[in-house]
């Protein structure tokens, strides 16, 4: 039973983490606290107040170590795709034609990152196609640097609601918790995808539709340049991959031993390819810290569980629809980050226990919450700093503005697809 002094300790270690990781402040020497840290903070905290044990170390190890496995082999599948000529293939493609117009420009950098989130996941997406969008914006209208600003939005919201459990590193490990397979997955997920880029794109595309009519001509077309790295083998082995997936479920073979399969043949083809060792591909493909975080993240919803938060759900979610759960999923997600809360809402939905249905409607909300607020998610987080990266600052209030004026039909949209689909 744990102390009143207990759980009040562990409620306020986790609002203090809220806004810290929402602006890290600086420390000395201009270091920035990541996220990864912040989190770190957290769980230690929680072990020396006693919300967190040996036992849920074990708890933890026993139930992620496959989704990690499969997320850190979609990493080194990123980085092989960066590093053997997609990315910049992509970008010729984005670019194709004499004189492409910024709506053109736009739809193709919103269809890319659609493409990029079914092959890789959100997270990899945001990384590799962000910077992508604002060089294209910068090629083609270097005097309107405020163009780059519904691209690269543009970037963040395809990479919305997972169509796959692939897609999404906290889908990964919610399907993988609660036992649900990547064809079930798949089945009811990729048409409430579908339905979300549709709505987003319309709603999105009108918000910026007077800045992008008012864009001139674009003088700079495709690059023509013939590639001096060979992008089709690793091209044909993202596609083998993600058909292995659907087809390797039917015959009951788990989803990490086929991305960990891609990935050991993406780091044969980067050796032959490009002369970068095992080794290299291991500490420059996977981002060590953002695993690091998510095993966080998940030590601090079992604290939280253990000091209460989740019966406190279970009494909120029982004899609620699947509607009602994904809003309130997606509002928490918004202001408690959609990790802790993936965590939080399926023990409070009775994991393996839980209905399918309930599942997919708080990842719903939770994959659709961050476009709420940037502290929603890792990707979000992941955003903002690759626009600070770029002199390119994306301000809270535009941030909050679009979301809700995106996000509010979207989500609607996508739990009541759900609804006709279970």
């Amino acid at each position: 039973m744990m102390s009143t002094a207990q759980l009040f300790t562990g409620y306020t270690v986790f609002c203090l983490a809220v806004p810290l990781l929402l602006k890290p402040p600086r420390l000395v020497g201009g270091y920035r606290l990541s996220p990864a840290l912040v989190v770190a903070v957290a769980v230690g905290a929680y072990f020396l107040i006693g919300l967190l044990s040996v036992e849920d170390l074990i708890e933890m190890a026993e139930t992620l170590w496959r989704p990690v496995a499969t997320l850190a082999a979609l990493m080194t599948l990123g980085y092989a795709t960066e590093r053997l000529g997609i990315l910049a293939a992509m970008a010729r493609l984005v670019s194709w034609g004499a004189a492409p117009s910024a709506v053109a420009l736009f739809s193709r950098v919103f269809s890319l990152a659609i493409l990029s989130s079914i092959l890789l996941n959100n997270d990899t997406t945001i990384i590799m196609v962000t910077p992508l969008a604002l060089a294209i914006v910068r090629r083609h209208y270097p005097q309107r640097p405020d163009l780059w600003e519904p691209f690269a939005y543009a970037v963040f919201i395809a990479a919305g609601v997972a169509p796959f459990m692939i897609s999404n590193p906290m889908n990964l490990v919610v399907a993988s918790m609660a036992g649900i397979g990547f064809n079930e997955y798949a089945r009811v997920m990729l048409p409430v995808a579908l339905s979300v880029w549709i709505v987003s794109f319309i709603v999105l595309r009108f918000a910026v539709a007077r800045r992008l009519a008012s864009a001139p001509t674009s003088r700079s077309g495709v690059d023509d340049s013939a590639s001096e790295m060979p992008y089709w083998p690793m091209a044909a082995l993202l596609i083998a991959v993600v058909c292995a997936y659907p087809i390797g479920a039917l015959y009951h073979y788990p989803v990490w031993l086929i991305a960990t399969s891609g990935a050991l043949l993406a780091c044969l083809l980067l050796r032959w390819r490009a002369q970068v060792t095992v080794t290299q591909a291991m500490r420059h493909g996977i981002s060590w810290e953002t695993l690091l975080f998510l095993i966080g993240v998940v030590l601090v919803g079992l604290g939280l569980r253990n000091a209460g938060i989740t019966d406190a759900l279970t009494r909120l979610y029982t004899h609620q629809s699947p509607l009602v759960i994904g809003l309130f999923s997606a509002l928490s997600s918004a202001v408690a980050n959609n990790h802790p809360m993936a965590i939080l809402n399926l023990l409070a939905l009775g994991g393996e226990q839980a209905k399918t249905v309930d599942i997919l409607a708080a990842l719903i909300g939770g994959d659709l919450g961050p476009r709420f607020l940037p502290i929603g998610s890792l990707a979000g987080l992941m955003w903002v700093a690759l626009l600070r990266r770029h002199q390119a600052d994306f301000s809270l209030a535009r941030f909050v503005s679009l979301g809700l004026l995106i996000n509010v039909p979207t989500l609607l949209v996508a739990l009541i697809v759900l609804d006709m689909l279970i």
